[in-house]
């Protein structure tokens, strides 16, 4: 009635005061509501802060000795070079594969026990090469962080379970994909070479792959690097700052701080400007 009556006054129609409280309470209760519901902005950004998994393979085909004294001692070798150029703020972690996938250490910023754990690798003789859940494992390991996120798969690119099932690693590429991790992909070996633990009269040798391993980091926006000596090296800086990702930014201690200014203000309205007389 009093807006009415005011109207009537100065012909213009106001606006109900009353509505200005009411839209603070509400921004104020939609800020805590997307707090609560832990709120992330995501941006493509390029930098080497990132969390980083060492996808290493541990399958028989590793002891082959073309890389001497094995590929996966130049595998963990470059690896442990990758982990001591990285930034401190980068945290990594370690799985294996061979016929399973394991992980030998989570995502943490202790580069030492990192390069522990590299050290204590050994080849497995048994079973085949699960390239396929090693990118399942590591997307998992990755799934949370809201930093950019890349696999460094470190093979010889003889995926075996995969074509014994009939099954290749496209579900697990998608799966990479679609929780935006990148895969940098690094083979080691020549051609074709025995196998080292087997003696010279067995005849059998292993066959490296470069062109799967070229296939599949070109499909999740890696790069692909190929080791056919033991003493190449891997530059952390040029591999990473390359790396193009999405970088999250947490958002809820920023909500909860306009929460309180929301709060705040909606309390100053209330009791000076707004304030109800008895």
């Amino acid at each position: 009635a009093n807006f009415e009556t005011l109207r009537r006054i100065d012909g213009k129609r106001k606006v109900g005061l009353g509505l200005i409280p009411l839209t603070t309470r509400i921004l104020t209760i939609s800020a805590l509501i997307f707090a609560l519901s832990g709120a992330t902005l995501w941006y493509e950004g390029t930098g080497i802060k990132a969390d980083i998994v060492l996808a290493i393979d541990t399958s028989a085909s590793m002891a082959t000795q073309d890389l001497p004294p094995s590929r996966l001692v130049t595998a963990t070798r470059r690896a442990e070079d990758l982990v001591r150029q990285l930034d401190t703020e980068s945290r990594m972690g370690i799985i294996t594969f061979s016929s399973a996938t394991l992980l030998r250490e989570g995502l943490t910023y202790e580069k030492d026990l990192v390069i522990q754990s590299l050290r204590a690798l050994e080849p497995q003789r048994t079973g085949g090469t699960d390239i396929a859940g090693a990118i399942t494992t590591s997307t998992t390991l990755l799934s949370t962080s809201n930093r950019t996120r890349i696999v460094v798969l470190m093979s010889d690119g003889s995926e075996t379970l995969g074509a014994f099932s009939g099954e290749g690693p496209g579900q697990a590429i998608d799966y990479a994909n679609e929780n935006n991790v990148i895969i940098h992909t690094v083979g080691l070996g020549n051609s074709s070479a025995p196998v080292g633990y087997l003696p010279s009269y067995y005849n059998l040798t292993s066959t490296a792959n470069p062109s799967f391993l070229r296939e599949l980091s070109n499909r999740t926006g890696g790069t692909h690097t190929w080791l056919t000596t033991p003493d190449q090296e891997l530059n952390a800086q040029s591999l990473l700052s390359s790396t193009k990702g999405l970088i999250g930014l947490n958002l809820t201690p920023w909500l909860i701080l306009l929460s309180i200014i929301l709060t705040m203000l909606e309390w100053s309205l209330s009791n000076t400007r707004f304030k109800r007389l008895p």
